[in-house]
């Protein structure tokens, strides 16, 4: 089924790709976006509105600026130019008597250079005092003085102080002198706009420097901000991811607050909890593999090799125990076995008071490897419940207990099975599960008895060393079959590598958290464990006898 689904997958990715419907390029766009934190796309947002907003506020103030400070600078020059040609209406007047002429020409320079050396002067280009025919009678420039002013039209019908000529790097302002409304002469001045420019330009630095002091300060309470903020936001997407993957034990921070964020927060820890108490009572394996496709839920048939394991004397063992020390010590015992099974491929399907149903071959495509894992687990569990014995028995005062193990191999129904609406399981349904259960019982307390599918699957003789076949007549059986009762493996590299791979087992982390030893008891432990496998000769049935 996974194989199908992914050829399925590939090919719609394909078509996607020859039909142009999302280009690749432009899919592999959306992805690296998609991955982007949403603090990060809300601070690049916020600094996109801002940055827009500032370069239309800044072109408006540039361009309103400079024409104000234009505006003011050739009002300065109007009155500069005004105020002059009051000023020398006498010296006008008086250059009507020839014998004055000259010395009037002498004041009206000395006012000239008086004008040019005074405050507000820095932006005059030119200036010109002109008589009344156009003869220019002082300039800014001497050598020009007794020339003819080059552009006399606009100064024909001028009235009063105006600007006559204007561009974007001068302007030209003049103003006639009068007296008693007779025109004597003109003043003209050219100013240019270099000002403005340089106003223009201390704005543009100005506003930099005010906008990266503001936009940096912006961008760091907008980061710490947002990031408080969302924080919670945050936090929910990472718990919602958790509990996709299958960790539903994720920790949720509360939201404080009652806003939308606070109470979608509640809600999702209250969900949280709930599930969490479902998915106690219910195999996380199993759940993960249908939610992720790796199995159809729908029922179905398939070869799978079965596992039964049963407690030894559990009736006397459990007489011993109050009901809560019953429930530990077997939640010890169902630990250490359930996940040497989960490490070999297996699925717990339920446990049954003190006994284990198990399957193997959901995922393996080889057909020796779920028989082969099988009894690989099965041999190491047994082993795994005597190193237990012997902690529980030596550093806890605990009375041990056995278990015996039964395999077979078939075809069995597996699915969802149940009462639609009440309780559903995903289990098995098949004749193997009950030979297996059968088996089991026949075998030896610490023993392992297997069908002869399950001999003939594993790889038989070759693979391993065993007494039978024995015909056994299992209760609901109408004929005889054949049974096996594991010895060994037959090669020695199979014994060396199950003895070495159990040593790391039994001395890991997590079996030591099942035992609760102290320092000084888990190096008596690890030493019986290496004592018990250093031969490299795992032979069954092994048992820890407190004798």
């Amino acid at each position: 089924m996974p194989d199908k689904k992914k050829e399925i997958s590939v090919a719609t990715a394909t078509e996607d790709e020859t039909c142009g419907t999302a280009p690749a390029p432009r899919r592999e766009k959306v992805k690296r976006f998609r991955k982007i934190s949403m603090v990060t796309k809300m601070i690049g947002l916020m600094t996109a509105l801002m940055l827009v907003a500032s370069l239309a506020y800044y072109l408006l103030t540039y361009r309103e600026a400079g024409k104000a400070i234009e505006d003011i600078i050739l009002i300065s020059g109007e009155q500069l130019v005004g105020s002059m040609a009051d000023s020398i209406t006498t010296e006008m007047y008086n250059m009507r008597d020839e014998t004055q002429r000259q010395q009037s020409i002498s004041n009206l320079t000395l006012i000239m250079k008086k004008r040019l050396a005074g405050k507000g002067s820095q932006g005059i280009e030119d200036a010109y005092i002109l008589n009344k025919d156009f003869s220019i009678l002082v300039a800014k420039e001497g050598w020009k003085q007794g020339g003819t002013y080059e552009n006399p039209d606009p100064l024909k019908e001028l009235a009063g102080v105006q600007t006559i000529y204007s561009d974007a790097h001068i302007s030209t302002v003049a103003s006639p002198v009068q007296y008693s409304k007779i025109t004597m002469g003109f003043v003209v001045m050219t100013f240019n706009k270099n000002a403005a420019e340089q106003a223009r330009r201390r704005i543009m630095m100005m506003f930099l420097f005010i906008f990266g002091v503001i936009f940096i300060g912006m961008v760091i309470i907008l980061r710490f901000t947002l990031r408080h903020q969302l924080k919670p936001i945050v936090n929910l997407g990472r718990a919602s991811d958790e509990f996709a993957k299958g960790n539903y034990d994720f920790d949720l921070a509360e939201a404080p607050g009652n806003d939308e964020v606070a109470t979608t927060i509640r809600s999702f820890k209250r969900m949280m909890q709930d599930f969490r108490v479902i998915a106690r009572f219910s195999n996380r394996v199993l759940v993960n593999k249908i939610r992720r496709g790796e199995m159809a839920e729908k029922a179905e048939e398939i070869n799978l090799t079965v596992c039964f394991m049963d407690g030894v004397g559990f009736t006397n063992w459990s007489a011993a125990h109050t009901a809560p020390k019953i429930a530990d010590h077997l939640t010890d015992y169902f630990t250490l076995s359930g996940r040497l099974m989960d490490q070999m491929g297996g699925l717990i399907d339920k446990t049954i008071g003190d006994a284990i149903l198990a399957y193997f071959g959901v995922d393996e495509k080889e057909s020796k490897a779920p028989a082969q894992n099988a009894i690989r687990a099965m041999f190491a569990i047994q082993y795994m419940v005597s190193f237990a014995n012997y902690a529980f028995h030596t550093f806890h005062g605990r009375l041990p207990l056995d278990f015996r193990i039964g395999v077979a191999a078939g075809r069995c129904v597996l699915g969802a099975i149940g009462v639609k609406g009440v309780r559903m399981d995903f289990t098995i349904a098949s004749v193997v599960a009950n030979l297996a259960q059968r088996l089991e019982s026949m075998a030896e307390p610490g023993g392992l008895l297997i069908d002869s599918y399950t001999y003939l699957n594993s790889g038989g003789e070759s693979y391993l060393v065993v007494e039978g076949p024995t015909l056994v007549r299992p209760k609901g059986f109408k004929q005889k079959v054949p049974a096996y009762k594991v010895i060994t493996y037959k090669a020695k590299e199979d014994k060396e590598a199950f003895c070495r791979d159990l040593t790391a087992c039994a001395l890991s982390t997590e079996v030591r958290e099942v035992l609760s030893l102290t320092e000084e008891d888990w190096q008596k432990y690890a030493d019986h464990v290496r004592e018990c496998l250093n031969d490299n000769e795992p032979r069954m049935p092994f048992r820890y006898s407190a004798d």
